[in-house]
């Protein structure tokens, strides 16, 4: 069912590119997630990858509008004597707004900030908790233009959420740096 959903999803951003001319642009991104949670980071690690996709439309030729996902898992074990394994999965959904400050040549500077909705699973021992957030997210993203169409960049940012699980706060999200891919249609 995701996969017929993520083609049927493919598919209408492909149709709505093709005919917007050059003010859309889709961005796969690789990014370096820093967690802000000391609980997680004791179980995973300091970091973990998440790949990402973005797409968004130019309102005009500094603004624009984006919406994006973005994808995390990582497998972990327990402190102490237990030594259990686990296995921790985030989601992000975002929505927010573009704005480019600088621009010469083939260089460009953009900031994006908005909405990120986080969803997060742990499983360890059978069991499995979740939760979820609405927070919020701020990036600064540096592209180069290869071609009139394609462009690649660097990005640093921030993912800010916090939920209750299990009657403990968590902090989801964190600081993020990563590489991007895009195109213009």
């Amino acid at each position: 069912m995701r996969r017929i959903a993520l083609i049927i999803a493919l598919f209408l951003t492909w149709t709505i590119a093709a005919s917007a001319g050059d003010k859309v642009y889709l961005g796969l991104g690789m990014n370096l997630l820093f967690p802000s949670d000391s609980g997680y980071k004791e179980i995973y690690g300091s970091n973990v990858m998440k790949p990402d996709i973005e797409i968004g439309y130019n309102l005009s030729e500094k603004l624009s509008i984006y919406g994006g996902f973005g994808y995390m898992t990582k497998q972990g074990t327990t402190i102490g004597e237990l030594n259990v394994e686990t296995k921790s999965t985030s989601s992000y959904l975002d929505l927010g707004l573009g704005y480019k400050i600088y621009e010469k040549g083939k260089f460009s500077t953009k900031i994006n900030t908005g909405l990120s909705y986080i969803m997060t699973k742990e499983e360890a021992l059978g069991e499995q908790v979740s939760g979820k957030s609405l927070g919020f997210r701020a990036k600064l993203e540096s592209n180069y233009g290869i071609t009139d169409n394609i462009f690649t960049g660097l990005r640093i940012g921030y993912i800010y959420g916090k939920d209750k699980i299990e009657g403990v706060e968590v902090k989801l999200g964190g600081l993020e740096i990563g590489v991007v891919l895009g195109f213009k249609f």
